[in-house]
């Protein structure tokens, strides 16, 4: 009786601890959200924070590890995040790094998961591509650019 009354426990338990696992990932993501995020996301990534730059109009946080290289570029006015760079060996975790899966962007253009993909929405610009140990690509929320910036000068 009470093994069975622990299985039935663990079934109620299990949906909502995987619930809980999808909820705090998208939390994690940094488009479009504050800059605080940035750290959450370099942990979940497994990078760490090699420099900060500024240029006119916007800052870049590069976050690096050995087989990958992620900027994250922030309005100072806004203190959000505009766009998402990063290229390297591997292919980082897009729901992470994102807060959406690339595969569910409706416009202009397709997506192929690791052939280049080019999808421009009314908000968002997406290009990415690569081959087996060499990724690339950039999302920006256009929605969200500071005056004066180009969409071209986010860049991996």
């Amino acid at each position: 009786m009470k093994r069975r009354l622990a299985l039935r426990r663990a079934w109620v338990q299990l949906p909502l601890a995987v619930a809980c696992l999808f909820v705090s990932t998208a939390a994690m993501a940094t488009l479009g959200k504050p800059e605080a995020q940035i750290a959450k996301v370099a942990s979940g990534l497994n990078l760490k924070n090699a420099e900060t730059q500024t240029s006119h109009g916007y800052r870049v946080d590069v976050l690096s590890s050995h087989d990958l290289t992620v900027k994250e570029y922030v309005n100072p006015k806004t203190k959000l995040v505009f766009g998402v760079a990063w290229n390297g060996t591997r292919m980082p975790d897009l729901q992470l790094l994102l807060g959406f899966d690339p595969a569910t962007l409706k416009g202009k253009g397709a997506y192929q998961p690791l052939h280049y993909s080019s999808i421009k929405t009314p908000t968002v610009t997406l290009e990415m591509g690569g081959r087996m140990g060499l990724y690339a690509g950039r999302v920006i929320r256009t929605d969200l650019l500071p005056a004066g910036v180009k969409p071209s000068e986010v860049a991996p």
